[in-house]
């Protein structure tokens, strides 16, 4: 689910799968989406994406001490392209899985490297953005009397 809040900028929300089981529960999760314009007529568009609280996707019950040195090192706002993400999130969720291990619990299926990685990089549709809004001046009430109002 998007919401487009700008020419270039969606807030998208990650709820899970569209069905629910034990290996893909449903979830949800929120951050932008920037679709950058283009350089120029032959270049393709930057995909940024924005998470305001991207370190907190990633805390785990009881985590060793390797694992809160892992943690630490991951921003708390995560800002940057899709390459960088994914590295992120695989050295993350391999973290978590062998934190969760050496301390004898099960991996929840919302800790899975895949389901990590939905979270941002699951497929998305992106209209083209709208025409740019009106001039502002081309919008404004007549300041004259005839602006239509009910006084008139």
């Amino acid at each position: 689910m998007a919401l487009m809040l700008g020419e270039y900028v969606w807030l998208d929300r990650f709820l899970g799968r569209p069905w629910a089981s034990s290996s893909h529960p449903k979830g949800e999760h929120a951050y932008l989406d920037v679709l950058l314009p283009p350089v120029s007529d032959r270049a393709e568009r930057d995909r940024i994406l924005v998470d305001v609280d991207f370190r907190s996707e990633f805390e785990v019950a009881r985590p060793t001490k390797a694992y809160r040195a892992v943690l630490q090192r991951l921003p708390p706002v995560f800002v940057g392209k899709e390459d960088r993400l994914r590295l992120l999130v695989a050295a993350a969720a391999d973290a978590a899985r062998a934190s969760l291990k050496k301390r004898g619990l099960h991996l929840p299926p919302w800790r899975k490297p895949e389901y990590m990685r939905a979270k941002w990089l699951s497929p998305y549709d992106r209209d083209a953005p709208p025409p740019p809004p009106p001039d502002a001046s081309a919008g404004e009430l007549a300041v004259d009397g005839d602006g239509g109002g009910p006084n008139d």
